[in-house]
């Protein structure tokens, strides 16, 4: 068996790593899943277990199915077959020596208490710091409250506090007294029952001269021993005591060298995350370090608490001192100069006030002549400008400087070599493990309002350490209402009582304050702008601006961290910078410039990429605010798709000069392949009210569409059918001929194949007499639509392929329509080769193009293919994917569609899912899917042994499909009749329902209804 090196992480958040790089394993029950098998890394899991695992008590009756393709899908995620085996008595995930993290951590545990054993006490030190190091949080995660885990998680967690323990009597043999006072500190309030680190605080306290807060920690100790748990302190935390009020030569306090400074403020409670950058951080040596962001985002205490952690990890690393200063930068006080902060420095130094250089230049150069030789660490926090900074760098390489700034100070990396590291706010998860490590278990009681909170407060750690704060004082009051204060009035929330410095308004004020004017001017437009970012170009639009300056001042403003880079000259802005910038906001009319540059560009870009589609109504646009020209279609396609969202943000604004219904239309083809039609509609909603009068037909058009993706068919046909002779009267036969399309498929939808066929010949008439190609090949997947729903398969299929060929000939963008269409047509046919790779075929065009819809309409046809072919697990595989799509997007038709193939693919849930079809079906008068559920619910009932279920639901598809005049799904009907009266015993009733079905079948070259039919008559027969 070949297994391939990967690193697994179970001593925190789940992980899988190679030498590639992190692998994501997606879905909560697949990481459950892997887990659980890491836990028991070379041991079977029985599949019963791991069902109860994943599903609890009540598991569905298709657990164990769904267990196979969880662990089909993680074995393709780990990328090696013989990684994860399943055998006789369940499944066994493969591991080699030191791939899981929990590995190799018990056995560095075990090797430094062996070394400590023996005398080590360096070694152990070392051992243990190692195998702490591998700890990125609670065991297992999301995971540690499972109860197939919680043994296994207590355990580690157990083992871990005995590494912590273990490792701080070795510093304390070695005399890191000072180094251990921080971290013993947090270790009693995490562990506040475990009286081994309540006596370490003590001794090292004690070693450092700190003896009265010695003896505040065993008062505090007993205290809550005696009140809480009704118990005296142990003998040994009562001895140590003892000795310390004697001062016996083992506890008495060292002698200090008064010449270290230790300038660094103490590492901030409750600190969460910043993995990555930390681990940058240790990848520094020597130099400067440049550590930058956003106001608020925790750069200072990221700086100390690395420098805490590395002090404690490597005792000998800033043996010689450790310099801080508040440079002050930004804030209502005035910039430290230089000469200040190395005159502080000099003085921490051990220099006599009257030896203190009085120049610049005097000091400098006694302090690097001072740090020269020496291991140290500098902390230069709160810088301004690089020239603030570059009298305070050391000489000496063996010193390591920490700059922190709300500037890039792109001259120190320039000029002076600093290694840039940029500081991002916290994601999700360590937002919620910072306000859970604060406000506690009220985190995890409420975690949906705790969720919405985070988002609140844009994962920004000043802003989440207020939130917490105003929770921790008002311990009654819930998450839910502090939410509800944000959303209301957000940065009036994020304020401290007493503290107007650390509120989240007057940070950002700093920072909008040291810039000048002009791009001051620009950072208040951006709060007019209703997108998520914004181009140079946009940019230069919103301030009526050339290109040039307002590039300069968007280059100020990231350099200031009040916006950030997402691409090449393109721009975001944090929520709560940009709820500031709207108080700021103070010229209304630049959002008219922005949305006439949109306009402009969408316009240009609706010419090139949908060069015969319906062109949107004219307009004369303002130069001064024109788009860049794109230089082909590639070029407006991905401006297209790039600036999306911010275009459809700009059509929701209000419409007051006619621009945002004319954004719409333009964008009309990308809201049909992309939106949520309920979005949609209620854009459309919006408009309709106030639009000028050559609006109406094109409102409504756009409107009848909305309801065609919504699934609403009969609200399709009428909107489309009421925009009719606002088109006609307004002379655009453009869109009358796209819109008498969509009307016939809405009306084929219904059920009325006449009305519907006669409304395509029209259209197709009305493009061939004007001239259009691209209406004309839309009208040959309308009629290929229609006589296949008419049931004339064989001419349904020639037509499909000349839509197929003529797109292939011109334009092949939407070609992922007819080919959609034509797998439908070839599955009833019976050619499932070619309906696999048709909608194959399909489904990657449409992918490419960003066309969802066609993509997911096409993975819904290669599941149907995958299920005539007795494909069942890529049927399912499939079909999930295009539910997906459908529900995210809100295609309510196209998921009741899908729901009916689940159903064929997954007998197990089969009627469950043809019942929530038929639903559907229903209240959208939806035919066709309504007809499809109907049979499988038929079949279910009749695998039930409900025989009057399997007459009812196959009587009742027959009137439907009678009615309706679907001759295929007729045909289908007919013959699960036969099976249901077959199951009843009526051998005659069953002969004459399949042979009906078997000339229908016959009639209209159906060859799979055909055989089934067939097979049911000769049963009858027989």
């Amino acid at each position: 068996m070949r297994v391939f090196v990967m690193r697994f992480g179970v001593l925190g958040p789940l992980t899988v790593e190679t030498g590639a790089g992190i692998i994501p394993v997606n879905g909560r029950k697949q990481r459950l899943l892997l887990a659980v098998l890491l836990s028991r890394a070379g041991r079977p899991v029985s599949p019963a277990e791991l069902v109860d695992a994943l599903w609890g008590p009540d598991s569905p009756d298709a657990a164990r199915t769904t267990l196979r393709w969880h662990a089909h899908r993680l074995r393709a995620v780990l990328g090696d077959a013989d990684r994860l085996l399943a055998g006789p008595t369940g499944y066994v995930l493969h591991t080699t020596p030191g791939e899981i993290d929990r590995d190799r951590f018990e056995q560095l545990h075990r090797d430094g208490l062996a070394a400590q054993a023996e005398g080590d006490q360096a070694k152990a030190a070392e051992l243990l710091t190692e195998a702490l190091h591998l700890w990125r949080g609670p065991a297992y995660g999301e995971f540690a409250d499972t109860e197939i885990l919680r043994g296994s998680a207590v355990r580690l967690d157990e083992l871990r506090l005995s590494a912590l323990v273990a490792r701080a009597d070795a510093g304390l043999a070695l005399g890191r007294h000072a180094e251990l006072v921080t971290e013993l500190a947090e270790l009693v309030i995490e562990y506040p029952w475990t009286h081994r680190l309540a006596e370490q605080l003590m001794r090292a306290l004690h070693r450092t001269g700190r003896t009265a807060e010695a003896l505040d920690v065993y008062r505090d100790t007993r205290h809550r021993l005696v009140t809480e748990l009704g118990i005296d302190p142990p003998e040994s935390l009562r001895a140590l005591h003892q000795r310390i009020l004697r001062r016996d030569d083992e506890t008495a306090p060292s002698t200090m060298d008064d010449k270290v400074a230790r300038q660094l403020p103490s590492a901030p409670p409750g600190f969460t995350g910043r993995a990555d950058t930390l681990a940058a951080l240790d990848a520094e040596t020597d130099g400067v370090v440049l550590l930058t962001g956003m106001a608020g985002v925790g750069k200072t205490a990221t700086a100390v608490r690395w420098a805490r952690e590395t002090m404690r990890a490597e005792p000998g690393r800033f043996a010689d001192g450790q310099l801080f200063a508040d440079l002050r930068g930004h804030g209502d006080r005035a910039p430290m100069e230089p000469a200040e902060a190395l005159g502080l420095f000099l003085s921490a130094l051990g220099v006599p006030g009257v030896e203190i250089p009085t120049g610049l230049d005097g000091r400098v150069g006694r302090y690097r002549s001072l740090l020269a030789g020496r291991r140290m660490l500098v902390v230069l926090d709160n810088a301004g400008t690089a020239a603030q900074v570059r009298p305070l760098l050391p000489g000496d390489p063996a010193c390591l400087t920490i700059v922190t700034s709300r500037d890039r100070l792109t001259g120190l990396v320039a000029r002076d070599g600093a290694q840039g590291v940029p500081l991002d706010v916290l994601d999700a998860a360590e937002s919620l493990a910072l306000l859970r490590r604060v406000v506690g278990d009220r985190v995890d009681a409420d975690p949906d309002a705790a969720a919405t909170l985070t988002e609140l407060c844009g994962g920004l750690p000043l802003a989440l350490r207020i939130a917490a704060a105003s929770l921790v004082e008002r311990p009654r009051r819930t998450i839910a209402a502090l939410n509800a204060d944000l959303h209301e009035a957000r940065l009036d929330s994020l304020a401290v009582d007493g503290d107007p410095e650390s509120a989240v308004r007057t940070v950002f004020g700093h920072s909008y304050d040291a810039l000048a004017e002009p791009v001051r001017r620009l950072f208040r437009l951006l709060g007019t702008v209703p997108g998520p970012h914004l181009t140079l170009g946009a940019a230069a639009a919103l301030a009526g601006t050339d290109r040039r300056s307002a590039a300069r001042s968007l280059a100020r403003l990231a350099s200031a961290h009040l916006l950030v880079p997402v691409g090449e000259d393109r721009y975001t802005m944090h929520d709560l910078l940009r709820q500031y910038s709207r108080e700021l906001a103070d010229e209304p009319e630049a959002f008219g410039r922005l949305r006439e540059h949109y306009l402009h560009g969408a316009y240009d870009a609706h010419r090139l990429v949908r060069p015969k589609a319906v062109p949107p109504p004219p307009v004369d646009f303002d130069p001064a605010v024109a788009a860049e020209p794109f230089a082909d279609s590639d070029a407006a396609q991905s401006w297209i798709t790039a600036e999306l969202p911010n275009l459809f943000a700009a059509v929701r604004e209000p419409d007051d000069d006619g621009r945002g219904w004319r954004l719409m239309d333009a964008l009309s083809g990308e809201l049909y392949m992309r939106s949520n039609p309920a979005d949609w509609a209620a854009i459309l909603d919006e408009l309709m009210p106030t639009a000028e009068p050559r609006a109406e037909g094109v409102l409504l058009h756009n409107r009848g569409l909305a309801a065609r993706r919504a699934g609403d068919s009969g609200a399709a046909a009428d909107f489309l059918g009421r925009a009719l002779p606002s088109l006609r009267e307004t002379g655009d036969r453009h869109r009358e001929i796209d819109t008498l399309l969509y009307r016939a498929h809405s009306l084929a939808d219904l059920g009325e194949l006449d009305s519907a066929a006669a409304t395509a010949a029209e259209a197709r008439a009305l493009a061939a007499d004007f001239g259009n190609e691209r209406m004309f090949v839309a009208a040959l997947d309308t009629a290929a639509i229609m006589h296949w729903q008419a049931g004339d398969l064989r001419v349904a299929e020639s037509v499909c392929r000349e839509a197929v060929d003529f797109k292939r000939r011109t334009d092949a963008t939407l070609i992922g329509v007819s080919l959609g269409n034509l797998s439908l047509i070839l599955i009833d046919i019976g050619e499932f080769d070619e309906a696999r790779d048709a909608a194959t075929e399909g489904a990657a065009s449409g992918a490419e193009n960003g066309l969802t819809s066609v993509e997911m309409s096409n993975l819904d046809n290669l599941a149907r293919v995958h299920v005539a072919t007795g494909e069942f697990a890529a049927a399912v595989e499939a079909a999930t994917r295009a539910l997906t799509m459908a529900r995210d997007m809100g295609a309510k038709r196209t998921e009741a569609w899908v729901l009916t193939t689940m159903a064929m693919a997954d007998p197990a849930r089969a009627e469950s899912l043809a019942a929530e079809a038929l639903r559907m079906a229903e209240e959208m008068s939806s035919p066709l899917v309504a007809a499809d559920a109907r049979i499988l619910l038929s079949a279910a009932a009749r695998g039930k042994g409900d025989v009057a279920a399997a007459l009812d639901h196959a009587a009742g598809v027959v009137a439907l499909t009678t009615e309706r005049g679907l001759r295929i799904p007729r045909a289908n009907a007919l013959t699960v009749l036969a099976e249901a009266h077959l199951a009843a015993g009526d051998a005659a009733a069953a002969t004459t329902a399949a042979a009906e079905a078997v000339a229908l079948h016959e009639r209209w070259g159906s060859r799979p209804g055909l055989a089934r039919a067939e097979s049911v008559l000769a049963r009858a027969a027989g």
